[in-house]
């Protein structure tokens, strides 16, 4: 009797052995497949292995048993700028587009690319980083992977991916580099305009205060300054948009923007407030004033009173410069800045390109300056100069 249960008990043993070596040797082939596949030329990662749901997509009406594939070289989107630019209108008028996902704000792209920032402008933590065999390479590599995976999953599969995290755009120059293929939308808005909206909104921004005009000012200058300066140097990758001139002529610029993106015109982007909320369409925002139609009523949402009331001598002493004119880009017209604070010369509402004494070495071209005196302050350039009574 004991020698037939020891003889029952070793043939189970012996079929859950090759049970168990069979479901091994199964996953080893399958993991050495998997690495052959990632170890090819541009490592493409088809949507299956990051996790995508096989199923037709909404938004391409592709059946996805036959995947997408992800990889570093296809061509991302990034939309960038201070907040209350325009960001979130962008990424609504481009997530209506039919090939087009963008999706809400991830909050995590920006912090980790700060973080990467950290680490590269450390010297002591960078040779701690290399002497533990934690290059540039090895870190670059981390991140291609990590965004990707985030920009991916976050959202349904689509032709064309696009992240709008507006702060992201401060490392423009590094994610121009781990992403050869990656574009780059820069939203630019007058400075006051996007200090009024936040302060009145009261949005809270990291690193703004929100009780000094100084503190937000001064932020808001800083950012864009370093935002607009790696838009520059990316020349064809990057395209500013200012967001006055997006609301006025929206048509105009989101052709002048699909072109840019090698994106097939669809009119779907002139009409994003009818796809809010909608299966393929936009995702619902916090942001009630998306879903509207562009409005023009935030082109005058502050005024010449409304500075001569709010700053003071202490809280903004001195001038706020504002770059606002690219070189391929007239301003808007300047009944939407401030209408009486306006004292512009040479510089002419509708010129192509500024003039050739306007000129800076960042071919910024048109500066705004605050004066609180009562007096013309000294002029931010030859160009435009703004005084508060």
């Amino acid at each position: 009797m004991i020698g037939k249960l020891k003889q029952n008990l070793l043939v189970a043993c012996l079929v859950i052995s090759s049970v168990t070596v069979f479901y091994l040797g199964r996953h080893a082939m399958e993991c050495h497949h998997r690495i052959e596949e990632r170890s090819q030329p541009g490592g493409i990662l088809p949507l299956s292995a990051l996790g995508g749901s096989m199923r037709t997509t909404l938004r391409t009406g592709q059946n996805l048993s036959t995947p997408f594939v992800y990889n570093k070289d296809m061509p991302l989107i990034f939309i960038g700028g201070v907040p209350r630019s325009g960001t979130t209108l962008m990424r609504a008028m481009l997530d209506a587009h039919p090939e087009v996902r963008c999706g809400e704000e991830t909050r995590v792209i920006p912090r980790i690319l700060a973080m990467k920032q950290m680490w590269s402008r450390s010297g002591r933590e960078k040779m701690r980083l290399d002497e533990a065999g934690v290059t540039d390479e090895v870190l670059d590599a981390a991140m291609q992977a990590f965004l990707l995976e985030i920009i991916v999953k976050h959202g349904e599969p689509a032709n064309f991916l696009c992240n709008k995290d507006p702060f992201a755009l401060k490392s423009l120059s590094y994610l121009a580099k781990i992403f050869p293929r990656a574009k780059f939308v820069l939203m630019i808005r007058d400075g006051r305009a996007s200090v009024h909206s936040m302060i009145s909104r009261k949005v809270t921004i990291a690193g703004f205060d929100l009780g000094s005009y100084r503190d937000c000012l001064t932020k808001w200058n800083r950012a864009i300054e370093t935002m607009y300066t790696q838009c520059l140097e990316a020349t064809d990758k990057c395209l500013p948009v200012h967001y006055e001139q997006l609301v006025l002529h929206p048509e105009k610029w989101m052709r002048t923007l699909l072109k840019f993106l090698d994106i097939p015109w669809s009119d779907a982007v002139l009409h994003h407030e009818e796809l809010i909320g909608k299966a393929g369409g936009v995702s619902l925002s916090k942001f009630w004033s998306i879903l509207i139609q562009r409005h023009t009523f935030s082109l005058n949402g502050f005024d010449t009173h409304y500075w001569k009331r709010r700053p003071t001598t202490s809280s903004l002493e001195g001038s706020a410069t504002a770059f606002y004119h690219h070189k391929h880009f007239a301003p808007p017209p300047l009944k939407y800045f401030a209408r009486s604070a306006l004292k512009s010369t040479p510089m002419t509402p509708g010129r192509k390109k500024p003039l050739a004494h306007c000129n800076h070495h960042h071919r910024v071209s048109i500066y705004m300056k605050i004066s609180i005196s009562g007096q013309p302050g000294p002029r931010a350039g030859p160009c435009l100069s703004i005084n508060i009574n």
